[in-house]
């Protein structure tokens, strides 16, 4: 019924109300869009963090596998050679020019003239005069090796040839049988110390024997040619050619090579000229390193000087046969080349690299033989040259 029922009272439409607005207040909250969270950095930088430490922990866990690990071998690229001032070499030299130079009836001048190299050491630097046989003259010094031992001191490997007279001895009867005079070469190890004031020794030197020759290698050019008819036309070939090479005819060479601009400038005419063309030896050679398939033609031939004097030199010459004719394309082997072209024949020579290491002979002003040669260690090459005398 309704009048029995209760009417609502002002207050509870009220609270109706404020029930009503908050509701509405709660659903215009949850429409707001999302603004960002701030901690968004912080997170990013706790996973590196995390990534960085499981990083750590797996490398960790792979070395503790493997164990202790040992280097075997370690590379080094370029030269870690100790560089020796000229200037101590020449010291060296210059006291084994004193120390194997000494008159029979004079000994006692040798003293006088070691006494600018020697200190701490009898002042014959070990020789027991009252031995010698005979009057010793150096003819050459030559620089072997050279090494450091420490900070101040350097030991210098010298080849020694000198010329002892075996007559010499003063008040000696005569003799028909003399015993003359013989050359005698010996490697000696200088020990030069260095000094604030300069270089000296301070020890005796050593006696070293002479050095092995190395193992033969066998020598695989290519495949062998062994035409009749092409070893007839390559020894003739190579008759005009070493002609022209050493009469330092350069416009005559030209006309042997596939290309004139290939061939020497200009050439001395040598001291040498060629007697003939002992044998020749072909070999087929491939293409390579931008060289075209060629013959590679080695032959031995005897060269004579004014004097007579006959040696047998080794050259070789590649060429390419074209139109039934064969052409020059160089001299020498490739990568020698350009300083075969003056160092054979003693022309046009180049300066050596620096970073090559040579061999140096140093001669005394008593000199008068000829001992001039060109012997260079090389890492990376080997010079070739024409006049090195062999016995056939």
């Amino acid at each position: 019924m309704g009048f029995l029922s209760k009417r609502p009272s002002k207050q509870d439409g009220e609270q109706g109300n404020e029930e009503s607005i908050k509701k509405e207040r709660k659903f215009e909250k949850g429409l707001k869009p999302k603004s960002p969270k701030r901690i968004a950095g912080k997170r990013i930088i706790r996973y590196l963090f995390w990534i960085f430490v499981i990083f750590l922990i797996i490398k960790g866990a792979v070395s503790y596998a493997k164990g202790t690990q040992i280097i075997q071998e370690v590379t080094n690229i370029g030269k870690n050679q100790t560089i020796v001032e000229d200037s101590l070499k020449g010291f060296a030299s210059d006291f084994a020019t004193e120390y194997f130079t000494w008159s029979v009836n004079n000994v006692n001048d040798r003293a006088v003239r070691l006494q600018r190299f020697i200190s701490g050491i009898d002042q014959d630097a070990g020789l027991k005069g009252y031995e010698i046989k005979g009057s010793s003259n150096v003819i050459s010094v030559e620089i072997y090796d050279t090494s450091q031992i420490s900070d101040s001191q350097y030991e210098v490997t010298l080849n020694v040839r000198r010329e002892v007279d075996l007559d010499s001895l003063q008040g000696a009867e005569p003799s028909k049988d003399k015993k003359g005079s013989v050359i005698k070469k010996t490697y000696m190890v200088v020990p030069v110390t260095v000094s604030p004031s300069g270089y000296v020794i301070q020890s005796y030197p050593r006696f070293i024997g002479n050095q092995l020759k190395g193992e033969s290698a066998p020598l695989t050019p290519g495949e062998l040619n062994t035409n009749v008819d092409l070893i007839n036309q390559s020894s003739e070939l190579a008759t005009n050619v070493l002609q022209a090479y050493f009469a330092g005819n350069v416009n005559q060479l030209k006309y042997f090579y596939e290309d004139s601009g290939t061939a020497p400038s200009s050439l001395s005419q040598s001291e040498f000229t060629l007697d003939k063309v002992e044998n020749v030896s072909l070999y087929n050679m491939p293409s390579s390193e931008g060289r075209p398939e060629h013959i590679r033609m080695e032959t031995s031939v005897l060269v004579q000087n004014d004097i007579g004097e006959v040696f047998t030199n080794r050259w070789i010459l590649n060429v390419v046969n074209k139109g039934d004719r064969l052409y020059v394309l160089s001299i020498g082997n490739p990568k020698q080349e350009s300083i075969e072209s003056g160092e054979e024949m003693g022309m046009n020579t180049q300066q050596p690299s620096n970073d090559e290491e040579t061999r140096e002979e140093i001669s005394t002003p008593e000199d008068n033989h000829a001992f001039h040669y060109f012997n260079r260690i090389t890492e990376r090459s080997k010079l070739l040259y024409a006049f090195k005398p062999f016995s056939k």
